[in-house]
C-alpha cells in the first residue's frame, strides 16, 4: 500500500502545472497573462452584476444630466418625449442590452456608454459582456500562441457549451 501511495503521489506531482477551471476562470486567466496589448490591467476585477447595473445607472444619471445642462439637442428631445424619469429609465434599460445604433436617441447613449466605459476603466474593473468582447479579441489576436497552451482539453457538460466556448475550445 505504501509503495502505491508513493507512486500515485509522484504521478499527482506531475500535474501540478496542469490548469483546471471553468472555460470562463481559464480564459480569464490567459487575459490576464496576455491581455496586455488589449489595454487590460492584469489585476482587473470583474464586476459582479450588482455592482455593473449600479454603475451603469450612475453613468446614466450622471451623464444624461450633463447632457441637459448643456443643452444637447437629443438629450432635450427625450426629456421632451419621455419627461426626465422616463429618460432616465429608458438608457438605464438600453445601456448595455442593445448595441444597435438605431437606438432612439443614439448621440445620447454613446456619450453615456462612453462614460460607463470611462467608469470601468477607472475601477480597473470588467462586466461581463466586457469580458467576453476582450477573449474574443484576444483569440483573433493571439490564437497560436494561445494553442500552443495546452495539449488537451477536457470538457465537461458538452451540451452546455454555446458559440462562445466553442470558439475558445476551436482555438
Amino acid at each position: 500500500k505504501e509503495r502505491l501511495a508513493k507512486r500515485l503521489k509522484m504521478r499527482l506531482e506531475d500535474l501540478d502545472p496542469l490548469p483546471i477551471g471553468t472555460i470562463h476562470g481559464v480564459a480569464t486567466s490567459l487575459l490576464r497573462r496576455f491581455g496586455k496589448p488589449l489595454g487590460l490591467d492584469p489585476e482587473f476585477k470583474i464586476m459582479n452584476e450588482f455592482l455593473a447595473r449600479l454603475e451603469k445607472l450612475r453613468a446614466v444619471r450622471e451623464t444624461f444630466l450633463e447632457l441637459i445642462e448643456a443643452r444637447h439637442p437629443e438629450a432635450l428631445e427625450a426629456v421632451d418625449h419621455l419627461g426626465l424619469k422616463g429618460s432616465l429609465r429608458f438608457f438605464s434599460r438600453v445601456l448595455g442590452s442593445n448595441k444597435d445604433s438605431r437606438v432612439p436617441y443614439a448621440a445620447v447613449l454613446e456619450h453615456i456608454q462612453a462614460s460607463y466605459r470611462q467608469r470601468k476603466t477607472t475601477l480597473k474593473m470588467l462586466d461581463f459582456d466586457d469580458l467576453e468582447t476582450k477573449r474574443l479579441k484576444l483569440l483573433d489576436r493571439d490564437a497560436k500562441t494561445l494553442s500552443s497552451l495546452f495539449d488537451w482539453i477536457i470538457v465537461d457538460e458538452f451540451q452546455d457549451m454555446d458559440e462562445y466556448r466553442m470558439r475558445l475550445l476551436r482555438v
